[in-house]
């Protein structure tokens, strides 16, 4: 049962690793509109802009992918114990 967790915990990392990486647009944007939708009109200008959050996301995404895959490498060749 264990593998079945990291198996789909790193499909799910390189699915959203995916999205940050390589379209980083889409939650940048989501972002972006909720937190106009959310905030004062005074605290707008304390968003970062819109090209900074393209670079994080994007560098967030590859960190994340990169995760997706070094986790279960490290968990199948190591075993799993989850206090079993």
């Amino acid at each position: 049962m264990e593998y079945v967790f990291v198996a789909v915990w790193s499909i799910g990392a390189l699915a959203l690793g995916s999205l940050f990486a390589f379209h980083p647009e889409i939650p940048t944007d989501k972002f972006i509109k909720q937190m106009t939708r959310s905030r004062s009109a005074n605290r707008l200008s304390e968003i970062p802009a819109r090209s900074t959050l393209l670079i994080k996301n994007r560098i967030g995404g590859v960190f994340f992918m990169i995760a997706g895959v070094v986790v279960p490498i490290l968990a199948f060749t190591r075993g799993i114990s989850f206090g079993s």
